[in-house]
């Protein structure tokens, strides 16, 4: 008895190698939301950015490297 093979196409967008899936969420004091607020504001980058571009220099900092 012969079976059948159904063959499916996957549904939805495509995942993209460096896709952000994880989220972090942090407690800040006033004068600390202030402070990267107004560095979003001088900048114009959002805060999200802000937060990612001081990791990677303290990252780099200490590692001397850029990634793992």
């Amino acid at each position: 008895m012969g079976g059948l093979i159904f063959l499916t196409r996957r549904r939805g967008r495509p995942k993209e190698p460096n896709a952000k899936r994880h989220g972090l969420r942090i407690r800040l004091n006033e004068d600390e939301l202030y402070r990267l607020s107004e560095l979003s504001r001088k900048t114009g980058k959002s805060r999200s950015d802000i937060f990612m571009q001081l990791m990677a220099d303290e990252y780099r900092k200490i590692f001397g490297k850029e990634t793992i």
